[in-house]
């Protein structure tokens, strides 16, 4: 009977198709291979044109680890059957006889290269249908997508598929699930099948990723390609019943032994149950409920009080969030209806204009984004993944590496909360001094910030700008105390001004900012964040999304830097190798993201143009490296593992024996008493032994002991 239906739909509907036609071979060219014996042909991340054209087979498969280009089931390539087995095999088959050998969109040479054959045809009747749904799609999911729905027991023939000359492609949707843990309970498993009861399994709480919304209930969205959801309370010893078949996002709550599903996620929740006045709305006015419940907030109409609104205990704003949100619906009202732009940035909160939205209001959530590091990247389906199949699960993909990978959330660095006015400007020809105003909102991201500040800019040549911060009460301030002049091994020489390369500008009663111009108006630093606190100071500057930055020297990093929402802390690690991080020694020649502990800031901006320029106004002011020592110019003899201060002995002594010169002699950490720095191992390496075989190599042969 389901052959008839597919006959039926196939004469009904006449299609213009290409032929192709599998020749009287024998099984040896079948790609028909099971998933787990396939032998790789191909490499990782290659396309499915390119396996084709090496002459291999291609298919797709959930199954972890198996390839998706591979060889034919004797071993060997497409290309084989073409020239062996094949003599005397005919293309020329019956049209209503033919057997499908390829795929939906196949070309004439990707269907020669798996030695099948190729004619094109516009006899109606035969089966091409181009899929217009899902894995597991129903009929009426199907039709009501406006496609046609028929039955097949042909292997790949689509049960949905377009009408002539359509091309429309229903997408299944994501389904969220929030569940109401039962009190005392410590487990409830979220698994998922696809169509074909294959167990995708699933999340159990309270392991991540699921959601904790506050006040036991929990919220896990599952991705677009599953079948269905299977949900199944559990406390380890009990269980209750399941739910499975769920197609949609839904609520469930636990009563007795039973599961509920229900669309009712808030009222009735003890975080929603707040009273008008003391709602605090989430979304904007007009808010639907269920968007109301896709911002996991609370819904309830009340007159004169919000509809949709937090629940007790959520976060209803945070400055580690996202200022980027265009959806009037997700925008929350931050203050009062006509607040300006300087007293939200005092409430810490969002300003930006929008008809029809709050101009000033809440950070939102962090915005997943595909902007991740390639360290940090969790990769998202199987190897080979198609950039296609990829994007349909809501992953991003790298053309470049071949790779597809889970998007990640990335706090916004946005302006700071701190706000500092600018108050008792002096300039002169040479800069200016002011005290900065802690006036908007603190911070106190780490510790207690301070509440006026010294400001100092000084125009030192045309093409050097020195900026000077530090606490207005620095005597009772010890860990900002700068670095005494006579610590300097040199003294830094201004010179006389004749033509500014730069200019910097403060206005009195106007908020602070640190924006460095050059003099033709092109901005060099553009300040965002800027927090001074008693141990913790941050400065942060803008950049473009593709800028080109390199530096910071001696970290395991590429040569050209992530310029896109990532941050590099400062901190020597000696670690061998670690990727992101600085070994020995930290090189803050090109700074994005300040974090300290102590100081003060001290800037110096230098205009070039030329990047030698730029090279040779850094070493006026942090001077010229040191000539090297006339020894270390030498033979170094230096190695990891001498066993005492006598094998050291032994081998400077082969050297005067055998006439090498050698004018260092290195022993590493061996010498130490258990790696303890300042100090010697009182048995190999006895102290009295150690000087009196450095004073031998001083007297004798001049070689100098690290």
């Amino acid at each position: 009977m389901k052959i008839n239906n597919l006959l039926l739909i196939s004469q009904l509907i006449a299609l213009s198709s290409a032929g192709l036609i599998r020749r009287d071979n024998s099984d040896k060219c079948s790609c028909s291979v099971n998933p787990h014996n396939r032998k790789d042909c191909g490499y990782y991340g290659i396309t499915e044109s390119e396996c084709v054209k090496k002459g291999c087979c291609w298919g797709s498969t959930d199954v972890n680890g198996a390839p998706w280009c591979f060889y034919t089931a004797s071993g060997g390539k497409t290309t084989d059957c073409n020239n062996n087995g094949n003599e005397g095999k005919s293309c020329e088959v019956d049209i209503y006889k033919r057997e499908d050998c390829g795929y939906y969109g196949i070309n004439k040479s990707g269907c020669e290269s798996r030695g099948c054959c190729w004619a094109e045809s516009n006899v109606s009747g035969i089966p091409c249908r181009k899929d217009c749904g899902y894995l597991g799609i129903t009929k009426n999911e199907c039709e009501a997508g406006g496609c046609c729905w028929a039955e097949s027991e042909t292997e790949g023939i689509p049960w949905c598929f377009n009408q002539p000359g359509k091309n429309i492609k229903i997408e299944k949707e994501a389904i969220t699930i929030r569940f109401l843990k039962p009190e005392g309970w410590s487990h409830v498993n979220l698994w998922a099948w696809d169509a074909e009861e294959n167990n995708l399994y699933g999340e159990v709480w309270p392991g991540k990723p699921i959601k904790d919304l506050g006040n036991g209930w929990y919220s896990h969205t599952f991705p677009k390609d599953i079948g269905y959801v299977n949900v199944l309370f559990n406390n380890g010893v009990d269980q209750t019943k399941d739910i499975r078949g769920i197609k949609s996002s839904t609520c469930l709550k636990l009563f007795n032994d039973n599961i509920l599903n229900t669309v009712d996620c808030g009222l009735d929740l003890a975080m929603c149950k707040i009273s008008g006045k003391e709602r605090v709305q989430c979304g904007s006015d007009g808010i639907t409920a269920e968007q109301c419940a896709d911002l996991n907030c609370c819904y309830n109409e009340l007159a004169g009080a919000p509809s949709c609104f937090y629940g007790s205990g959520q976060p209803k704003n945070t400055a580690a969030g996202s200022c980027n949100i265009i959806n009037p619906l997700q925008r929350t009202q931050c203050g009062e209806a006509n607040i300006n732009e300087k007293e939200c940035n005092r409430k810490g909160c969002c300003y930006n204009e929008l008809n029809g939205a709050p101009s000033c209001f809440n950070h939102g959530p962090n915005v997943p984004s595909c902007i991740v590091d390639v360290e940090d990247r969790e990769q998202c389906g199987q190897n080979g993944i198609s950039q296609n199949s990829c994007e349909s699960q809501g992953c991003c993909y790298d053309p470049n590496a071949k790779q597809c990978f889970k998007k990640g959330a990335k706090p916004s660095i946005g302006g700071g909360d701190c706000v500092y006015t600018v108050t008792d400007l002096e300039t002169s020809e040479t800069g200016m001094k002011a005290i900065l105003d802690l006036e908007g909102r603190i911070c106190q991201k780490y510790d207690v910030d301070f509440q006026t500040l010294d400001f100092e800019a000084k125009f030192e040549t045309d093409t050097r700008l020195h900026i000077h911060v530090q606490p207005t009460d620095i005597k009772n301030n010890p860990h900002n105390v700068d670095m005494p002049a006579a610590a300097y091994p040199f003294e830094i020489e201004n010179e006389p001004l004749n033509d500014l390369q730069y200019s910097y500008e403060l206005t009195n009663g106007q908020n602070f900012q640190l924006q460095v111009k050059r003099n033709d108006g092109s901005v060099v630093f553009d300040g965002m964040s800027f927090i001074f606190e008693r141990q913790y100071l941050e400065l942060s500057k803008k950049i473009r999304s593709d800028a080109s930055i390199y530096g910071f020297g001696e970290v395991l990093a590429p040569y050209k830097r992530n310029s896109q929402d990532t941050q590099h802390a400062l901190f020597n690690a000696d670690n061998a190798t670690p990727i992101g991080q600085n070994l020995y020694g930290s090189h803050p020649f090109y700074i994005e993201i300040i974090d300290v502990i102590g100081g003060n800031f001290d800037m110096y901006f230098f205009m070039g143009p030329t990047m030698d320029d730029v090279v040779k106004q850094y070493y006026k002011v942090i001077g010229a490296p040191a000539l090297l020592p006339y020894w270390s110019l030498g033979w170094h003899q230096c190695r990891y593992g001498y066993e005492d201060i006598w094998a050291v002995e032994n081998v400077v002594a082969n050297y005067k024996k055998h006439n090498i010169p050698l004018d260092t002699m290195w022993i590493d950490i061996d010498f130490m008493d258990a790696y303890k720095d300042f100090t010697y191992n009182p048995n190999k390496f006895p102290v009295s032994e150690v000087r009196k075989f450095v004073s031998d190599l001083k007297r004798i042969i001049n070689i100098m002991l690290i």
